[in-house]
């Protein structure tokens, strides 16, 4: 969806009038997109990047709106607890890297509305009994 307006404004530079016009043409598509409820991987990342894009664009709006979409997706798919059970396989551990990679640039993201647009936390951090007395106790 925004992947080519990227390539294009890289091309040719911010604020060029084709880029914009692009940017305004991968517009066209949100409010459909943004109504939808299944989940793809490309849709998660795709929100956290158009996300960042609308922000670079100052549509702090539509940014909010993907933003909000993008959290709607870690916690859907359970990203957002990714490391409360630890992977059992080297495997595992490498296919969990791109959803963490995924997961702080949208905690990033909440920060920055957070601190600058005064914007609720749409990302919570879920404590996890990380020193339960089992452990401590075979440990000492």
């Amino acid at each position: 969806m925004v992947h080519p307006f990227l390539g294009l404004q890289q091309l040719r530079g911010p604020g060029d009038p084709v880029a914009q016009g692009m940017y305004l043409k991968v517009l066209e598509s949100v409010p459909a997109w943004l109504d939808t409820t299944n989940y793809t991987d490309m849709d998660g990342h795709t929100a956290a990047l158009t996300a960042w894009t609308a922000i670079n664009n100052h549509d702090y709006q539509l940014s909010w709106k993907f933003h909000c979409k993008s959290c709607h997706y870690i916690k859907s798919k359970n990203i957002d607890q990714l490391d409360t059970v630890p992977a059992k396989t080297l495997e595992d551990e490498q296919k969990r890297e791109g959803s963490r990679f995924l997961y702080w640039h949208i905690l990033s993201t909440d920060m920055l509305f957070r601190l600058f647009y005064g914007k609720p936390t749409v990302v919570r951090w879920i404590s996890v009994d990380m020193y339960r007395t089992d452990i401590v106790r075979s440990a000492g």
